[in-house]
């Protein structure tokens, strides 16, 4: 039991402990105040699929109908549109019920907590909800005998033979299969395993959705992890053009955005589409009359399709080397100027040597901007380190989701936090809790002064926006030291800076200095906070965020 210091955060802290496996974690969420002030929190849960569970305090049974302050009409059931699965209490034991009426109240109980359970584990995955009257909780009312013997259902759905069979058929018909994945295919358990085996099988490149503005660092397929991947998918690079015009089948898997502001139209090739959440595969519109789609655990539909296509060797050295030439193609190329090269360069490869010398490195990227910098030098990253980014959308969630996260896996894993001006100042309450249960975690600041991917983008369309840059709409807020602040809380805390018009050459490099301090708190049991104060320049962020979306001209 752990306090989170606010409701946000308690809701963000459950998120970030269920995020690998869910319904690890659950948050108590104090009645109609509470609930509202982490609907953002849940919402954001939902987008990202994470299976939290969350545990609403309601008005006592008897005061509900007169809405006293932590109640309202329909709570669970408007706030119920952002989670997966609601449910809530409306009746409890009462003194003069009968035996059989007892009986049938406690298993209501118990089959809406085992429904909470169920669904937050099942797929799709998804935050779940149920909603405790005051007076049903403080009340004992249910007997301890039946709670101890009490057991939860898991209930899984498969692909029936001849689907698998028929689908199966199609993939050996084709000449020039290619595969398309988004990053929610790794949060399957076994997936990576499952898809070398399934690319191996059919002989098909494959290649990865890329983010190139709001959040843009997420998990990524590496060439060494499977020979088939290509790349990061750029349709505006010649090579991934031409291999998708050519395509006469492709598969996506665990697409959630694979609409054309984000890839680009797709050609009208036959489709087949693997997915755990079949609505959010749907809405991208790309699947039309003859195409296939087949829900459930991914991991194990492409390992059922598997078993009913026979390997064709024949044309696999010809197919792997032309992989390796488009992910050398598709390998990002660094567009700016040397005297950036700390922040450019510098940075991804110290973070590529601390996540090696970390057994089980974790990334929860709530910082967009120097997420799409680190992007920029994946190819480095060791294979085991897993990333969360987030499609959400919700800037300043990362603190809190990345200490539950760090609270459940501390003795398994290593957590860095990657922020940016903003998602610090919408995220700093959950400190005082960071700092309260004394969680390992590594936080890292990107300083940039102001919001350069809003200016940027704003700018696009008119050069004086802002009064040319220089109003302070978009800057940061004043007077607000960020490693001032966590030192007050009581938190490690270091300011790292890069000037790259500094004629001082006897100011310490700021390479060594976060080398240095990474290395000195890499086995930190209490949280760290690095702040790196880095230029505003349009050009030091040169080929970061994209003004246009792939559906716009160019």
């Amino acid at each position: 039991m752990v306090n989170g210091r606010g409701d946000k955060e308690s809701a963000f802290m459950a998120a970030g402990g269920s995020m690998i496996s869910p319904a690890t974690t659950a948050a108590v969420l104090h009645g109609s105040r509470g609930l509202t002030n982490a609907t953002g929190a849940i919402a954001d849960a939902y987008r990202n699929e994470i299976g939290a569970v969350y545990l609403v305090g309601l008005p006592s049974i008897a005061s509900a109908p007169f809405l006293p302050p932590h109640g309202e009409r329909n709570l669970i059931k408007s706030i119920g549109n952002f989670v997966k699965f609601h449910t809530e209490i409306t009746e409890f034991v009462d003194e003069n019920d009968s035996k059989k009426e007892k009986d049938r109240k406690i298993k209501d109980f118990f089959e809406k907590v085992n429904k909470v359970i169920e669904n937050a584990k099942s797929f799709p995955i998804g935050p779940t909800m149920i909603g405790l009257p005051q007076d049903a909780m403080e009340e004992r009312w249910i007997p301890y005998g039946i709670l101890k013997n009490q057991t939860f259902t898991y209930h899984e759905s498969f692909l029936s033979t001849e689907i698998t069979k028929a689908i199966a058929k199609i993939l050996k018909n084709k000449k020039h299969p290619i595969i398309l994945i988004d990053d929610f295919l790794f949060k399957t358990r076994g997936a990576k395993e499952s898809l070398a085996i399934f690319a191996k099988k059919i002989q098909a490149p494959i290649l990865q959705i890329r983010y190139l503005r709001g959040p843009m660092l997420f998990e990524r397929l590496s060439s060494t992890q499977n020979p088939y991947f290509a790349g990061s998918y750029d349709n505006k690079n010649s090579h991934h053009q031409k291999l998708i015009k050519m395509a006469d089948l492709i598969i996506t898997i665990e697409d959630r955005n694979g609409y054309p502001r984000v890839i680009g139209q797709l050609p009208n090739c036959q489709k087949i589409a693997i997915t755990s959440n079949p609505a959010m595969t749907k809405k991208n519109n790309y699947l039309k009359r003859g195409d296939s789609m087949l829900t459930g655990d991914v991991s194990k539909i492409l390992l059922s399709l598997t078993e009913y296509i026979n390997p064709s060797h024949a044309n696999e050295d010809k197919i792997l080397s032309y992989c390796e030439k488009l992910h050398r193609a598709s390998t990002v190329k660094i567009q700016s100027n040397r005297k950036f090269h700390f922040m450019r360069v510098e940075i991804a490869e110290i973070f590529t040597d601390i996540f090696q010398k970390v057994k089980n490195p974790i990334v929860v990227d709530d910082s967009q901007m120097l997420g799409g910098l680190l992007f920029e030098g994946y190819d480095k990253f060791p294979e085991n380190l897993r990333v969360f980014g987030d499609h959400g959308g919700f800037i300043g969630g990362g603190m809190a989701l990345s200490a539950g996260l760090a609270l459940v896996y501390k003795s398994r894993a290593r957590i860095f936090c990657f922020l940016g001006d903003q998602s610090f100042v919408n995220g700093f309450q959950s400190l005082v809790s960071v700092t309260q249960e004394k969680i390992p975690i590594t936080y890292i600041i990107c300083n940039n002064g102001k919001s350069v991917s809003l200016l940027k983008q704003a700018q696009s369309a008119d050069s004086h926006a802002f009064n040319d840059g220089i109003d302070r709409f978009l800057q940061n807020a004043p007077f607000i030291d960020y490693t001032g602040l966590s030192k007050e809380l009581g938190i490690k805390a270091y300011k790292i800076e890069f000037d790259p018009e500094s004629k001082n050459k006897n100011k310490k490099n700021p390479e060594h200095i976060l080398r240095n301090v990474l290395y000195k708190e890499l086995n930190s049991k209490r949280p760290v906070v690095i702040e790196l104060v880095l230029p505003s320049y349009p050009e030091a962020w040169k080929g970061i965020w994209a003004i246009k979306g792939n559906d716009e001209a160019s």
